[in-house]
């Protein structure tokens, strides 16, 4: 009877460690703690958007960052900062740039930037892109918003993000006017989706 007994508990136990294990294996969020982090994008153009106008590098400040805004992974929200290439050659259309996301965020007072570095930098890369502008003809005016996509790697990780560093990039999304961020209410930017994943061998 004892035997019998002992048997049927350590069924019992067994199946709860079972049952136990898919969510111990997840974060508050029911993500997979193992999955690559991805996240949602709100930038804004550090820039002159007309691109009939005067080239106008850091209108909020900050002349090295050419987009700057957020990024939510799990829930958090990071700052998050793109600096274009400047010896980089493509074809129009083409870009190529740095990324860094930041432990803090940015934020701006009376249209300017507080600070270009808003806390130690969690993950940085770099990455190769495209915008698609279609049948836009500067003479007639901007017709956004124009979709863009780019693939880059992860070349510095730190914090919980250390385990993804070599990983691949890819991020995607829309251009044009309506983006509110870091302050800034209804300019230009661009809201887009950040995804890291294992490189194909």
């Amino acid at each position: 009877m004892k035997k019998r007994l002992l048997f049927v508990l350590a069924i019992i136990v067994a199946l709860t460690l079972i049952a136990a294990a898919p969510v111990s294996a997840c974060n508050k969020h029911g993500r997979h703690r193992h999955q690559p982090p991805s996240g949602d994008q709100v930038m804004v153009l550090n820039n002159n958007p007309d691109p009939k106008g005067i080239p106008d590098p850091g209108r909020y400040g900050c002349e090295k960052i050419s987009w700057f805004g957020t990024i939510v992974i799990d829930g958090k929200t990071f700052g998050m900062a793109l600096y274009s290439d400047p010896g980089f050659v493509g074809d129009p259309g083409e870009y190529a740039e740095d990324w860094k996301i930041f432990t803090g965020k940015f934020k701006t007072k009376d249209g300017v930037l507080k600070r270009c570095k808003p806390g130690r930098v969690l993950m940085a890369g770099y990455a190769k892109g495209s915008v698609d502008f279609g049948d836009f003809a500067p003479e007639v005016g901007p017709v956004p918003p124009f979709p863009f996509a780019s693939e880059g790697t992860v070349d510095y990780a730190a914090r919980h993000f250390k385990q993804w560093d070599g990983y691949a990039v890819h991020q995607k999304g829309l251009i044009g006017p309506g983006v509110s961020v870091a302050g800034l209410e209804n300019v230009f930017g661009f809201h887009g989706t950040f995804e890291t994943y294992l490189p194909k061998s």
